[in-house]
């Protein structure tokens, strides 16, 4: 019983160092490809989680579409357009070939 008990314990330590290793790969994947060129280019990951990540959206559901929308008082709006403008630029295979999936640009309100 103990023994199970520890390797229970070990195989969930085991599975969150797994989580933010993949997570932490991201993120420096995220700052090399996503921010070149931006003010965010060599922030840490909690600022980048901050003013990049942590915002609010709304989300639509239709029966063909997913919309998000965020909020017109984000303030780093032009920034998350020049992140997503970049990732999109990287995309070996154009967005709107993968399962029907129409990628729109974000509105320049």
């Amino acid at each position: 019983m103990i023994l199970q008990s520890i390797f229970n314990d070990n195989r969930d330590i085991l599975k969150n160092i797994w989580f933010s290793s993949v997570a932490y790969t991201l993120m420096l994947a995220l700052r090399r490809l996503g921010l070149k060129d931006t003010q965010l280019a060599k922030a840490q990951c909690g600022t980048i989680r901050l003013k990049l990540l942590k915002i609010g959206a709304q989300i639509r559901l239709t029966v063909r579409k997913v919309w998000v929308c965020l909020s017109e008082a984000y303030p780093y709006q032009e920034l998350f357009r020049q992140v997503y403008a970049n990732l999109v630029r990287l995309c070996l295979v154009p967005l709107s070939t993968i399962g029907g999936l129409r990628v729109l640009p974000l509105s320049e309100n």
